[in-house]
């Protein structure tokens, strides 16, 4: 089962964003260009990582859009030797 990345992640966060307007939603759509600009970077930094994993743990009201941000952000910074 592939699971979804930045690029499913923002578009989901969009979408949502369109149908329920809300900073929450933008907030998860923030983050994942954040994390799709880190993508492309050759070296991306302990401290940028630590940066979006802090603005994750900030968001009110969790669900599950945000557990996958989460986890897949962290999985793809944990396979570049990073701390998540």
């Amino acid at each position: 089962m592939r699971l979804p990345g930045a690029t499913e992640l923002l578009a989901y966060f969009e979408r949502t964003n369109r149908e329920y307007p809300n900073r929450h939603w933008e907030n998860g759509a923030e983050i994942c260009r954040r994390w799709l600009t880190l993508q492309g970077q050759e070296n991306v930094s302990q401290s940028e990582i630590d940066a979006i994993m802090s603005r994750l743990k900030s968001e009110p009201n969790y669900g599950s859009g945000w557990f996958d941000l989460e986890i897949q952000f962290s999985r793809w910074a944990r396979q570049r030797g990073l701390r998540a």
